[in-house]
Parts: structure tokens; sequence; C-alpha cells
């Protein structure tokens, strides 16, 4: 979508596309369009104009290894397991993952680790060498041109952070394909929120990714998103059913959908906010590459906070749903 045009009649928007093709009108638009949500650019600036830059690049890269399942394999897993390694500069994740029913598993190796041309989300002034970053965002992979350089690439990478490897390098070395994504997040504290009124009657709203996009190391995405859908189809049933109407809660009787949609992000803000920032500094924690001295601080840090219980209770904070 390249546009959200509002419409002078009660019917609603109309959006345009690439294509030149408009489709409407619609009395809601819901931007479920991830990290480059047109959608959320509409609602903070009144326009579509840079679409693909409304995300935050966190200046973490993942490098992704996957040795696929074969049905001759002599040792063959029957149970999946994931295992963290830790190193300075680099965070490690091995893993056996299933792959379907009947299918022998797939293992993975991920490689987490820190852009050195960024200090966290600010570009580096003094930093000469050139570097593209390559979003990736389909996961696309070339095996034929590319194998042989993100094999190289990890193992060098791995060995050189003296991270510990009789797990991550079997699985890098026979890897069938790799990937290297940028790892983007929404900036929680938006003062325009997730909802904008187009036309009298018709409005914009935000869900998922797009309202909040946040970094996979609390693996929170798909969860709150789930509970952004169920969250605001209550609101959607709520007002259809006052226009038809008829009341479900009659503190709302008098409200507008525009006010309905500012209670479902009351109700959705606050733990997605939370979560985002957690996730953030979580991923610096986990990537910190500022010499030995610092590797230990994180690593005598989280020992501490799951002895003491933090680190339990900030996974099932975000795990309990908040609807």
């Amino acid at each position: 979508m390249i546009d959200i045009v509002p419409s002078d009649d009660p019917g609603g928007a109309f959006c345009k596309f690439s294509d030149n093709t408009v489709e409407g009108p619609f009395d809601m638009i819901i931007g479920c369009d991830g990290i480059k949500s047109p959608v959320k650019e509409y609602i903070e600036t009144g326009a579509i104009q840079k679409v693909g830059n409304t995300g935050i690049y966190s200046g973490i890269r993942i490098k992704w290894a996957v040795k696929d399942g074969k049905d001759d394999d002599k040792e063959r897993p029957t149970t999946a397991a994931l295992t963290q390694y830790f190193a300075d500069g680099v965070y490690g994740l091995g893993g056996i993952y299933g792959t379907g029913a009947g299918k022998p598993p797939s293992k993975c190796a991920l490689l987490i680790s820190l852009d050195p041309a960024y200090f966290g989300p600010f570009k580096k002034k003094d930093y000469k060498e050139e570097i593209t970053i390559d979003e990736n965002a389909d996961w696309a992979q070339d095996v034929r041109k590319k194998l042989e350089e993100g094999q190289a690439n990890m193992l060098a990478q791995v060995r050189s952070s003296n991270l510990t490897y009789f797990e991550l390098e079997p699985t890098i070395s026979n890897a069938d394909r790799f990937f290297e994504i940028g790892v983007y997040f929404h900036n929680p504290f938006t003062l325009k929120g997730w909802s904008k009124e187009i036309s009298k009657g018709s409005s914009a709203v935000l869900c998922g990714d797009a309202a909040h996009a946040m970094p996979p190391f609390l693996g929170q995405g798909a969860n709150q998103a789930i509970q952004d859908a169920y969250t605001l189809s209550k609101v959607i049933c709520e007002h259809n059913t006052m226009a038809r109407g008829s009341l479900i809660n009659a503190e709302n009787e008098n409200k507008t959908l525009t006010d309905l949609l500012k209670d479902y992000e009351r109700t959705r803000w606050p733990p997605t906010a939370s979560i985002t920032v957690k996730s953030v500094v979580l991923g610096y924690l986990e990537t910190g590459g500022f010499g030995g001295a610092y590797a230990k601080f994180r690593d005598v840090f989280f020992r501490f906070m799951g002895s003491v219980g933090v680190a339990t209770k900030v996974l099932l904070d975000a795990a309990t749903p908040k609807l």
C-alpha cells in the first residue's frame, strides 16, 4: 500500500496500492503489515512517503545456519533441544527442532552479535568501513552463491570470539542454508498512538508488529500479536453491536469508534511497551562486546538474576496474557 485516501462520503477511506489499484471504501483499516508498516507511517505523519523506514535498527545482527534433516541420518534425534552459548560480543544458540510429522528433525546454529558500525541503534561516525545493511525481510537466500561465503563467515566469527563451538561448528560446517537479518524494533514511546481518524466514521489502527515490533530475545512477538487481535476484535464487536442498536457494555454507550480504539490501545500499549524495552536491553546484555570484564559482568548478572527469581519473573510476566 502506498497511500490512504480519505473520503468525503460517510462510506469510509480508500487504499491505494503500488500497482495503482484503489480499493474501498473501508470504515476501518487495520495495519498488520509488520516492521515496514505504511499504516504506522500514516498514523504518525498523516501521509505515506517513506515505506519501510518506520523501524529502528538495533545494531544487532543474527546469522542463522540450517542443516536439514535427512531420512538416512544414522543418529536421528528423537527430542527437540536448544542450547545457549555466551562469549564476548557473541551470543550463540544451537538447536534441534521438528519439521513436521514423520519428517526428520533439522539442526540450526545462530550467532547474535553487534554490528561493528553501530553503537546500539546509533551509527558510529568514525567507522571507516562501509557496511551495507541487508534487511532480508523475506528471508531470501541464494544457496549457490552464499553457502560457502556464509559458512566461512560464521565459522570465523565463532572461532575469533572463543565461543564454545562443539555443537555449533558441525551444524555450520554441514549447513544447507544460511541467512542473515538485522534486528529492528519500533519505538514503544510514540506519542502518536496506535490509531488515527481518517475521516468522519473511518479510522486506521495498528496491530502486531506494526504497533510494537520488538527484538526476539523474549520470544513474545507472535504472542503479543495474538493478544492484540483478540482485544481489537472485542472492540470491533462492541462497535458493531452498538451500531445495530444494542449494547454489550453499558459503559461504552456513548463511545465512538475512535474512543473504542483508544481503549484497545490503553489495554495493549503498556504490556507491549514494557516487553519491547526488556527485549532491547536483554539483546544488548547478551551480545555486548566491551572486553572480557563486560563478559564476566554479564555472566554474573545472569546467574544472580536467575538465582533470586528475577529472570523467571520477567519471563512469566511477559508470557502472561494482558487483555
